[in-house]
């Protein structure tokens, strides 16, 4: 059950009569009308595609990512339809899935890039250095530490990943992640710690 805040006058705001209207057909299509859900989807594709770009300042992944991200976040609502509860619009709940996704496949992304840099300098020390057990060492300490950068949770890794790779400040993860600024930094803190203690069992 969503609660709606009156106007003055005693009549629903037009944003809150838009997300009650969202709520009750969703609760219709899982009752059984189903031939609802173009009514509530409509524009939500297109919005959880321009949610995926925003998500992406570094342009790390291309339009047809955009858009596979798009369909899979709206074929996941589709699937947990139930766990809509009308706190937003239903395009708006669409957007939060799609910015995770991105926010993942951009993880990922940059993984393959790190690991495509690393064998690429490994093979040039190879001219460099005559032990390959060096080379070896340094390869697995670099896994290591990847290793422990995924063993994160996950709002860990994302403000660690765009704070270190990004630079983004904390101001605006906050903004993006719906927590306060003090919040962001302590958890980038407790990243911290957590990723030395990841490696260090990792590594060592």
């Amino acid at each position: 059950m969503i609660l709606t805040r009156m106007t003055p006058y005693g009549i629903p705001s037009p944003r809150q009569s838009l997300r009650n209207a969202d709520y009750e057909t969703a609760r219709r299509i899982l009752a059984g009308e189903a031939e609802l859900w173009g009514d509530l989807s409509a524009g939500a594709e297109t919005a959880a595609r321009s949610a995926a770009i925003a998500a992406d300042p570094q342009r790390l992944l291309s339009p047809g990512d955009y858009q596979e991200i798009a369909a899979e976040a709206m074929a996941r609502c589709y699937a947990q339809l139930e766990r809509y509860e009308g706190r937003s619009r239903f395009r708006r709940w669409v957007c939060g899935y799609a910015k995770n996704l991105t926010r993942n496949r951009c993880s990922r992304q940059l993984t393959a890039q790190r690991n495509q840099h690393l064998l690429r300098a490994a093979v040039r020390e190879r001219g460099l250095c005559l032990d390959p057990l060096q080379i070896l060492i340094r390869l697995e300490r670099d896994q290591s530490l990847w290793a422990a950068f995924y063993a994160l949770d996950n709002i860990q890794r994302i403000i660690l990943q765009q704070r270190i790779f990004c630079n983004t400040a904390p101001k605006v993860l906050a903004k993006q992640l719906h927590l306060t600024r003090r919040q962001v930094l302590e958890e980038y803190d407790r990243g911290l710690f957590a990723l030395r203690w990841y490696f260090t069992r990792a590594y060592f």
